[in-house]
């Protein structure tokens, strides 16, 4: 379940619709809870609340710095705040700084470049919600004096989508490659036909490769896969204008066969599971083949029209990429330097011949402040070498990193090809004759080649400078772990002690310590690939037609505040309930536009005139709502007490019809009318006696 728990510096729950919305839009179940009113620092800073207590969800600030403008050195205040909060928060918290009549940048620049290096910490700036709307469909001044609700409907829309897609980034199955057609896609026309130089790339081209560069940037492997002859294509990649260089292609199937087998043998090359694919293509035959052929892989259509193309882009959701960690930006580079070690792989005979090749070096160290977030990454995708498959967020990492009797180690390995980046994690505890390993895995990257003895070496050695005697480490066996059972029981077989769901191995502590790797003889063995290393965090949407369906109809029905709050609004209708009399439906033009008011802010299907707004489950914040709409419908300003004290819509119409025909336009209309009344009387002529 994802929780989602919000303080704000205004009154915010009107957001809250907006994320219920989503969460079934995407079959996620979840709750969305608000903290009191303007209560930020005592949530951030308190050791109970809403935000303390709020685990494996997401705790969102929502921050509109004018709140602050009274508050001498609050900005300051807040990045303390935030910074000490990082450290013991439950789950990861997300910043959004909400835009202000007067802009704030430079101080969201400050607060934006202070919570950047945090560990579990994200931040939305005002410019990025705001880039699609303008000033009048942002802010609502009749609604923030009124109940301090300082955005219209729209704005929140547009807020509760931005919070929403980090939610879905969080829950989703991780993007690993991208497969991407070129003829049509990377650009326009055939270069088989047109020539590598007849092939238009033009701006939505452009920007599609510029887009899938940053997806490069992020982490992602670009692959090519299209129907083509390879030297066309090369050919076109030499080209100066392209964005997309050859050295961002990890993989390439450029041949004539079903792509579904293309894809196939490019999942099998990288050694990822097809669920962590995403194949771009214009072609709908294409798409359709692909989607029979690998179910699992996500298919992206491109639209038909180019103009579009980067509006769509945007939308696709599947592309987010809001945390990157310095092994997500060396994909590329680590995959070409895997090729090399095959080519030395088929050169030797022996395990001996090959790691003495490698050259291999491993480095145990304590975990830095830099290292959180990679640390939490692999402990919610690794499955092979993984003792416990226990899963942590950067924020729940943090707090361990903070437990005095808690030690967390990484583990870096390098070869003379190349870094394979930080590839292994050990979390453990101290007890009084023990050390407990609560966590100990390994990427499968490195699997076999002697750093899973080095790593458990380290943690005997560990044991013995602690003057301890054992140490524990927990099995807890599941469908994909059996490397690490394997490993386990070659070396401390006969320490292990069988439970009901999990085993325990008590190793002595100097039998830990003498762990060494003796490769034998045997014919070098064949990398494992693990298919469903990247399903780890997924906890909805298993298949990849339903992502397919999922994210192309939030790009293409979904893709603007306006239609997300037409959904929304849609969603919600209810009939009216039964009341006490009968419906009488409005009559006058007045009452029209106030029962229209009232059922779009109560969500029904009809209001009439003599139903109490409080009756149809209207409260104060949506008097709020239905006052500042009446302001803006009829053009008038009146107190929202008004609004109070008549419930129905005929008393709210008779009240308005009054309030209209009192103001000074209309009191000058009605003088001139007396006055012109009065001349045509002096000017007709008097009836003869």
């Amino acid at each position: 379940m994802s929780a989602i728990a919000i303080t704000a510096t205004f009154t915010a729950e009107p957001v809250g619709e907006v994320l219920d919305f989503w969460l079934t839009e995407l079959d996620m179940p979840g709750t969305v809870a608000f903290a009191r009113y303007n209560q930020v620092f005592q949530e951030l800073l308190a050791d109970s609340g809403l935000l303390a207590s709020n685990r494996g969800g997401l705790n969102v600030v929502l921050v509109r710095l004018a709140d602050w403008r009274e508050t001498a050195g609050a900005v300051d205040d807040f990045i303390a705040a935030m910074t000490a909060a990082a450290r013991t928060a439950p789950s990861p918290l997300l910043v959004v700084l909400c835009p202000s009549l007067q802009p704030q940048t430079n101080d969201e620049q400050r607060i934006a470049a202070a919570l950047a290096p945090l560990a579990g910490v994200r931040t939305i700036v005002a410019e990025q919600l705001c880039r699609r709307l303008r000033s009048s469909q942002i802010h609502d001044t009749a609604a923030e004096h009124a109940g301090h609700v300082p955005y219209t409907d729209l704005f929140f829309a547009e807020l509760g989508t931005a919070i929403v897609r980090h939610v879905y980034d969080a829950s989703r199955t991780p993007l690993k490659a991208i497969v991407l057609d070129c003829d049509n896609t990377l650009w326009t026309g055939i270069c088989g036909e047109d020539g590598p130089d007849g092939v238009v790339i033009d701006e939505p081209r452009r920007k599609l490769q510029s887009f899938m560069v940053a997806q490069h940037d992020a982490g992602r492997l670009l692959c090519l896969c299209s129907k083509n002859h390879q030297a066309d294509v090369d050919a076109v990649f030499e080209r100066q204008e392209m964005p997309l260089a050859s050295d961002h292609i990890a993989a390439t199937r450029i041949n004539w066969n079903a792509k579904s087998v293309n894809l196939t043998e490019l999942a099998a090359e990288l050694q990822l599971g097809l669920d962590s694919f995403v194949f771009v293509d214009d072609n709908p035959v294409e798409c359709a083949e692909v989607q029979a052929g690998c179910p699992e892989v996500t298919t992206i259509n491109l639209p038909d029209s180019p103009e579009v193309l980067p509006e769509f882009l945007d939308n696709l959701w599947i592309f987010d990429h809001f945390e990157t960690t310095a092994e997500d930006r060396r994909r590329t580079a680590m995959y070409q330097a895997e090729k090399q070690r095959h080519g030395l792989r088929r050169q030797t005979l022996t395990i001996d011949d090959f790691l003495q090749g490698l050259q291999l070096v491993t480095t145990i160290r304590p975990m830095t402040d830099a290292d959180v977030e990679r640390v939490a990454q692999m402990t919610q995708r690794t499955n092979q070498f993984n003792f416990t498959t226990h899963r942590f967020d950067a924020a729940q990492i943090r707090a361990v990193q903070t437990e005095p009797a808690s030690t967390i180690v990484v583990v870096d390995v390098s070869d003379r090809f190349g870094d394979y980046g930080l590839v292994g994690a050990m979390i453990y505890r101290s007890t009084a004759s023990a050390i407990v390993i609560d966590t100990l895995l390994m990427s499968c990257r490195t699997l076999g080649r002697g750093v899973e003895h080095r790593m458990l070496a380290y943690l005997g050695e560990q044991t013995l400078a602690a003057g301890l005697s054992h140490l524990e480490l927990p099995f807890k066996p599941t469908e994909r772990n059996e490397p690490a059972r394997t490993f386990v029981e070659a070396v401390a077989g006969e320490f292990r002690n069988d439970g009901d769901s999990e085993w325990l191995y008590s190793i002595p502590a100097a039998t830990a310590a003498g762990v060494r790797y003796e490769p034998s003889s045997a014919a070098v063995p064949q990398d494992s690939a693990d298919p469903q290393e990247s399903s780890a965090t997924a906890t909805f949407i298993t298949t990849g037609l339903a992502v397919t369906a999922l994210v192309t109809r939030i790009a293409t029905e979904l893709g603007n505040p306006e239609a997300v709050l037409g959904a929304v609004h849609a969603a919600a209708v209810r009939q009216r309930s039964a009341l006490d009399f009968e419906f009488i439906g409005p009559q006058t033009e007045t009452e029209k536009r106030i029962a229209f008011v009232w059922a779009t802010v109560l969500r029904l299907d009809r209001v009439g005139v003599d139903d109490n707004f409080f009756d149809l489950g209207g409260d104060s914040l949506r008097i709020v709502s239905v006052h500042s709409r009446l302001q803006e419908a009829f053009a008038t300003d009146f107190p929202v007490t008004k609004t109070f004290q008549y419930p129905t819509v005929r008393a709210m119409a008779e009240f308005l019809d009054d309030a209209r025909r009192d103001q000074p336009q209309f009191r000058d209309v009605r003088e001139r009318a007396r006055r012109q009344r009065e001349v045509l009387a002096q000017q007709r002529p008097r009836s003869r006696k």
